[in-house]
């Protein structure tokens, strides 16, 4: 089910555009283009362009050779529904850096091998949004000038995170709607956002090995209870399970 209209429209009424300050969301239900770039992406082509679903176009795209480019899954996210699958090789950068004195990323995302110790998922210049952190055992984690870690094993599961990073660098790291972490910093994130699915673009060193079948980026730390409604309505859309 990879389509062009009305992602989320039996989803309780709420959108998560409705809450601002989003600047980057894509969805593997909706406008992943294979290597032309203009088809959508049928099970097993590999996507040469991720449109943003927010109101910014910034499309997340990888113009270099296919074998660097994540797979259209059909079937292999939560609840069977579509995904994206990257392989450690894999990566889209973003057409526009995503900067601002704080963020709140979402994902829903899995692992599906083991591959290098630090396996990025969403990377900014200097830092992790979201990696496998091997050094507190192979677990989610993100990283803001030191290592916040979960408790969450990576494995074949879908899980719906958020990260959450405050403009003084406190993050907080929640998992299927449980606090986790929350590690105190000093001073601002000074990276912005620009790759998915691998630590710096081409280069193929620090990729994850696993799938995306959801990711939304605000340039602000959401309030608990925008949180709550994010994550809610991912719940949904995704099939249920998580919370």
């Amino acid at each position: 089910m990879n389509i062009g209209i009305g992602i989320g429209l039996n989803n309780g009424g709420f959108s998560p555009s409705s809450i601002a300050g989003m600047s980057f969301r894509a969805s593997a239900k909706q406008f992943a283009f294979n290597d032309d770039g203009v088809t959508l992406a049928t099970d097993g082509q590999t996507v040469l362009r991720w449109n943003d679903l927010s109101s910014n176009a910034n499309n997340a795209a990888n113009s270099g050779a296919a074998g660097g480019r994540p797979t259209y899954r059909s079937s292999g996210g939560p609840s069977s529904l579509p995904t994206l699958e990257f392989d450690g090789a894999d990566a889209l950068a973003l057409g526009t850096l995503l900067t601002g004195s704080s963020r709140t990323a979402f994902f829903v995302c899995n692992k599906t091998a083991v591959g290098s110790s630090y396996e990025t998922l969403l990377w900014g210049s200097g830092f992790h949004i979201l990696y496998r952190m091997a050094t507190a055992g192979n677990v989610w984690g993100a990283w803001q000038l030191s290592e916040v870690p979960s408790t969450v094993t990576l494995d074949s599961t879908f899980v719906l995170i958020c990260v959450r990073q405050t403009a003084i660098q406190n993050t907080d790291f929640i998992t299927n709607g449980v606090l986790e972490n929350s590690t105190a910093g000093s001073g601002s994130p000074s990276a912005s956002v620009s790759v998915i699915g691998a630590g710096a673009f081409p280069s193929i060193n620090q990729g994850i090995n696993g799938k995306i079948s959801e990711l939304i980026v605000y340039d602000t730390a959401l309030s608990n209870s925008n949180i709550t409604l994010v994550q809610n309505f991912l719940n949904r859309e995704w099939g249920g399970g998580f919370l």
